[in-house]
């Protein structure tokens, strides 16, 4: 069955929101707004919930905030009121999000707004509250799951791919990352045939850092070792892929593409394989999450942190790319 095509944004350097492909508004502009007065909404809604909870008495606020109403609710009419308001918020806050991330831009002014504005933390700019921690795309991952998944994809459709023939460093990034999890693959594959081969007390050996009076195979020390240094630099790559900026719209679309693959897909792996079970999220996802910490030997913490500051900052770096690409002469 042939697959729709995206629209393409509008070639034009500078384009604003009423330079799209068919001289109309770009429509994610107005996404975008959608989404940002759906969060006000949400958080004047909770902020109301929590000022009510003061006030009724205990006995007639037995709904709890973010659970089902009961069937049998005799709660203070308020906090009735006040709780299916809130709830209403929360729907319309995820349609509001899953519009925004399924809405094409039509310019390159659209695609970096869109992309600065989901890299910003939820905290900001709307309200002083510590009730969010993270990204919008990042928590998108917990709302709408499947709308997140395809949204770089749709965006890296959306760019125009010409060809220039200048060297991208971004495309070096990618393949030292793809050969890093290929490497991770492997090491992990030993890693799994030598644990059925050596009996149990010559394995001691199983996570974290070295013991300091490991008395294990040497087979098996040597596979540890060399596990460590293959998720080391597998997080060294991701990081390189993740803050190298591209120098073409070419490398930004296939930037973007990249880093929505599934990691076990990129490593040549099956998805119903150990490495597809725990890493199954995409390369940007789990990036976000520092998930290789949790990898059979964990990685130092520094290395994991400094994997998701590059995931934070990655949407706004693509923004500020695409605007200096598209930027006319001065």
């Amino acid at each position: 069955m042939a697959t729709e095509a995206q629209p393409s944004v509008s070639n034009t350097p500078n384009c604003g929101p009423t330079a799209g492909a068919s001289n109309g508004p770009d429509p994610i502009f107005a996404a975008i707004e959608r989404h940002r007065a759906a969060r006000r909404g949400w958080l004047a809604a909770y902020d109301q919930l929590c000022v009510l909870r003061e006030m009724t008495p205990e006995a007639q606020h037995h709904w709890e905030i973010f659970e089902k109403r009961p069937d049998d609710c005799t709660d203070a009419r308020e906090w009735i009121e006040a709780n299916t308001a809130f709830l209403a918020a929360i729907e319309e806050l995820d349609k509001a999000l899953e519009a925004m991330l399924s809405s094409p831009p039509t310019t390159i002014a659209g695609v970096a707004d869109l992309l600065d504005y989901l890299g910003r933390y939820e905290c900001q700019p709307l309200a002083d509250t510590d009730e969010f921690c993270g990204t919008i795309l990042k928590n998108a991952f917990y709302r709408v799951r499947k709308a997140p998944a395809n949204f770089l994809p749709m965006i890296a459709a959306t760019l125009p791919h010409r060809a220039t023939g200048e060297p991208d460093a971004t495309f070096a990034a990618m393949e030292r990352h793809r050969a890093a999890l290929r490497g991770c693959r492997a090491a992990i594959d030993r890693r799994g045939a030598l644990r059925e081969m050596i009996p149990k007390a010559q394995r001691r050996w199983d996570c974290d850092v070295r013991p300091d009076d490991c008395t294990d195979a040497p087979e098996w020390i040597d596979v540890n070792t060399a596990l460590i240094e293959a998720y080391e630099e597998l997080d060294k790559a991701l990081e390189a892929v993740l803050s190298t900026p591209p120098t073409t719209i070419a490398g930004v679309a296939d930037l973007l593409d990249y880093v929505s693959r599934y990691e076990w897909e990129v490593a040549g792996a099956d998805e119903s394989s150990d490495w597809a079970n725990e890493c199954y999220g995409t390369i940007l996802e789990n990036a976000f999450e520092g998930s290789h910490d949790q990898a059979p030997v964990k990685n130092p913490a520094c290395i994991v942190e400094g994997v998701q500051k590059a995931a934070a900052n990655f949407l706004p770096m693509i923004a500020t790319t695409l605007r200096s690409l598209t930027a006319g002469p001065s």
